[in-house]
């Protein structure tokens, strides 16, 4: 034992030293056995960890006519979370919009068979000017760190429910501009021009805090195309959305939240696709897409765009309503506009890896300036794409989009 080694060598020690440094050996000894001391109790015993295993942040920016539908959210992740009887050692933090301008923080915690909120900050700054989105960036920061400072975690994940515009750069058009023709946004947020985040935005405040996701689940109208998944890869593993529009109701969390706590991507879907089809609005379609396979399609397609054409485009699967279609299914335009089929092939098979889990209704809704419009869903890979439209205003943004440039 080091204490007993040290203590039986004080005397000899002390013996043949002056008596002018007597007192410093026996400090010095000492000093010995207290390291000695401490090097055992480290050995012995592993710091606690309080990390969470994994903290999801649900962030509901401001989406006019949807403050309801948010609130039912909540309540509907709660159930699930008391269905599942906990979160295990993961934690959910909620932030939710009051105004344009302000927003409330809580946390959803389990005791005793409930979920109920614990409020951490009821008057917190979520300001997203659509035309400052060096601002967006640094609200968004602030959020995330105090996402981490309030609760850290081994890994992260993120559900944002809003209003969503696709590709396009936020601010500049509103969803009625694709009717006249004119460009639809990219963005997250408002259904008007003024409270939007740019997706890069996102993908910027991400990188900045040092957040990679576990998956980004954005319960948004028409997020999952190929422009948006191809940006949103660089900071999560898995990338859930929908390639049309959304009823206002969005994801039912009550029955799919408890899949997303267990990251059980493919029960998520099911849940999903099952609710909807019984639904009073029977339209739904929702992807789960794996990034790690992104770079393998950016390869393909890299392939096929040197040889595609447009020939065969009228009959491609629509996922809009728009007088210009916007949105094309991505793998319907490949199988109809491409003419090698060895390069169809391996594109089938990358799709088949990159968008694992979906799920569509037999029709999905399109609400238009005139009324809803329903369309036959023909063909169905999970991701849109804008490659192919013949939108003058679109055609102008989608080569500036970082997917366009990697698979050209």
């Amino acid at each position: 034992n080091k204490k007993d080694i040290i203590v039986f060598a004080m005397p000899l020690i002390t013996k043949r030293l002056t008596k002018r440094y007597h007192l410093l050996a026996i400090i010095a000894a000492f000093l010995l056995i207290m390291v000695a001391s401490c090097s055992d109790k480290n050995n012995n015993e592993e710091p606690e960890d309080n990390r969470a295993t994994e903290t999801i942040l649900m962030l509901f920016p401001y989406s006019e006519g949807l403050s309801d539908a948010f609130a039912d959210n909540v309540n509907d992740m709660k159930t699930a979370i008391e269905t599942n009887k906990g979160m295990g050692k993961a934690r959910l933090i909620v932030v939710m919009a009051k105004t344009s301008v302000t927003a409330k923080m809580f946390e959803l915690v389990y005791a005793d068979g409930l979920c109920q909120e614990k409020n951490i900050d009821l008057t917190m700054d979520m300001s997203f000017s659509s035309d400052n989105q060096s601002g967006v960036i640094a609200t968004l920061q602030n959020i995330l760190y105090k996402v981490k400072e309030i609760a850290p975690a081994h890994s992260y994940a993120m559900i944002i429910g809003a209003h969503g515009k696709s590709w396009m750069p936020a601010g500049g058009f509103t969803l009625s501009d694709c009717y006249k023709p004119k460009a639809m946004n990219k963005a997250i947020g408002s259904a008007g021009m003024d409270y939007q985040i740019d997706n890069m935005s996102l993908v910027t405040a991400l990188q900045n805090v040092g957040i990679h996701l576990n998956y980004l689940l954005l319960d948004a109208c028409y997020m999952a195309n190929m422009e948006s998944a191809y940006d949103f890869s660089n900071i999560c593993d898995y990338y859930i959305s929908s390639p049309t529009e959304i009823m206002g109701i969005g994801i039912p969390y009550a029955k799919a939240g408890a899949a997303l706590l267990r990251h059980d991507f493919q029960t998520l879907v099911e849940e999903y696709g099952r609710f909807y089809k019984a639904y009073t609005m029977p339209y739904g379609t929702l992807s789960v897409t794996d990034c790690q396979y992104m770079d393998d399609m950016a390869n393909v397609m890299r392939q096929i765009n040197m040889e595609i054409s447009s020939e065969g485009l009228e009959n491609v699967q629509q996922m809009d309503a728009f007088p210009q279609t916007v949105f094309y299914d991505m793998q319907d335009y490949v199988s109809r506009c491409c003419t090698n089929e060895t390069l169809k092939s391996q594109f089938m098979s990358t799709m088949a890896r990159l968008v694992p889990y979906k799920c569509n209704t037999d029709e999905f809704y399109s609400a238009t300036p005139s009324g809803g419009v329903k369309k036959k869903i023909n063909a169905y890979c999970g991701l849109s794409t804008s490659q192919p439209t013949a939108n003058s205003v679109v055609t102008n943004y989608v080569t500036q989009t970082s997917w366009w440039i990697v698979s050209h």
